[in-house]
């Protein structure tokens, strides 16, 4: 399988999506909260740890080690993209898996922190606050459960 525009669009839509919601984020919440329906709100958060707030230390050594292993991460999923294209499989899942870890991962360089502003609820009950890269990310990982379910892995 060679690289396609489709795999170009894949990797580049989710990424300049969250980029560009995340600057809106930081130009207009301005650690306010904005309710933009009875169930859904966007309000500004820095996500030092990992997927919902797991590890948010403010300890400098949790976050390096977090770091450490999400550029590990990046690279596991770029040679899995290199192993996927060698034997003719779809890459889709794990493209829109490393755009969300990219623009994750650049939020982390330039803000010490990822930007999280989008708040689901229901009465009482909280999503974790999250941004277009984790659905980017989420929608990846069902991408390949799904693939795995229907394809062979050989």
């Amino acid at each position: 399988m060679n690289w396609s525009w489709c795999n170009t669009l894949v990797l580049i839509i989710p990424f300049v999506a969250d980029r560009v919601s995340k600057w809106w984020a930081l130009t207009n919440l301005d650690y306010t909260s904005m309710d933009i329906g009875p169930n859904l709100r966007f309000e500004l958060m820095f996500n030092r740890g990992i997927s919902w707030g797991m590890f948010n230390s403010s300890s400098t050594l949790v976050f390096a080690l977090v770091n450490l292993a999400i550029i590990s991460a990046i690279i596991f999923l770029i040679w899995m993209t290199y192993v996927f294209m060698q034997k003719g499989k779809s890459i889709t899942g794990l493209l829109l898996i490393l755009s969300g870890a990219l623009s994750n991962v650049l939020d982390r360089v330039v803000y010490h922190g990822v930007i999280d502003f989008i708040v689901v609820h229901y009465n009482n009950w909280y999503w974790p606050t999250f941004n277009i890269a984790d659905v980017a990310i989420e929608f990846g990982a069902v991408w390949l459960i799904i693939q795995g379910l229907y394809t062979s892995w050989d």
